[in-house]
């Protein structure tokens, strides 16, 4: 299941999906708000980590503002804020998507669904309790939850992401 654009810059792997009504549809300018409304707080607690971990550098704390348009930013004047073009959310991926420069594989159950791990030898932490293993741009995370993935993790990830997107430039 697909959440948001094909050609999304960051993929965010999960393992399970969001109850979504037949006529969600991720280009809706409030695509996100309705699968909070109709999931609750645990998918609002998993876009609002999304949102701390692809906010720009240049604007930390506007998170807020760009939650929302965490699929299609270029709808609002967000897109200075967010660094990554667009996000979007593979459930139960078998494989990183061809169409992504960043792959976020969230949990245990996530990363146990890829098939293709011959980077896992490559792995390296970038935090000092080895929560968050990268190899380039693939990254395994805990799962997208406070209690697994607090603050400081999304600090340390967020610099991490910073210097990749330098090295891509």
């Amino acid at each position: 299941m697909l959440l948001g654009s094909e050609k999304a810059e960051i993929t965010f792997y999960l393992p399970t999906p969001p109850k979504v009504s037949k006529a969600w549809h991720w280009q809706n300018t409030n695509a996100i708000e309705q699968i909070i409304n109709d999931n609750g707080n645990h998918w609002r607690k998993i876009f609002t980590i999304m949102a701390k971990i692809a906010v720009t550098d240049k604007a930390p704390d506007t998170w807020r503002d760009c939650r929302n348009q965490l699929f299609n930013p270029q709808a609002t004047d967000d897109l200075k804020r967010v660094d990554f073009s667009q996000c979007n959310i593979i459930i139960n991926a078998t494989k990183l998507s061809v169409n992504s420069h960043i792959h976020i594989i969230c949990g245990q159950a996530a990363f146990a669904n890829i098939s293709d791990q011959s980077f896992i030898s490559a792995l390296t932490a970038i935090d000092e309790s080895q929560k968050i293993m990268a190899h380039e741009q693939i990254l395994i995370t805990p799962y997208l939850d406070y209690r697994q993935f607090p603050n400081v993790l999304i600090e340390q990830l967020r610099r991490y992401l910073s210097s990749l997107k330098q090295s891509l430039l």
